[in-house]
């Protein structure tokens, strides 16, 4: 039978001061791991939205090309309402976050069912 060589145990042990500084030090990089995550997502969506919106709406051409009844997130200039709620229209051309130039593309808006007034 090999022999067996017994290695002193060493036992550390920390005192409640250090225990609750390393448990702080945790926690704070917790939130902030939570903090960076949760804001990552919230930009992830975003993008993601005006990215889609943009897609049909920034192109004229590929806004004309739509089928009807297809769904898109448009800016449009309102140019007639009628009783029925249908609208009329010409599509705005995004310049920048808060600038948008008149085209002369015409719009037809008409509601999905029968609004209430």
């Amino acid at each position: 039978m090999p022999s067996q060589r017994h290695v002193p145990r060493v036992e550390v042990t920390m005192s409640g001061q250090d225990f609750r500084k390393t448990g702080r030090w945790i926690l704070t990089f917790a939130v902030l791991a939570s903090l960076s995550l949760a804001a990552a997502i919230m930009v992830g969506r975003r993008s993601m939205r005006m990215s889609s919106a943009m897609a049909a709406g920034a192109d004229q051409s590929a806004f004309a090309q739509l089928a009807p009844g297809s769904k898109t997130q448009v800016v449009v200039e309102i140019t007639g309402v009628d009783a029925n709620g249908s609208a009329e229209g010409k599509l705005l051309d995004r310049e920048s976050e808060e600038l948008y130039k008149r085209t002369n593309t015409p719009v037809g808006i008409k509601p999905a069912r029968r609004l209430p007034w």
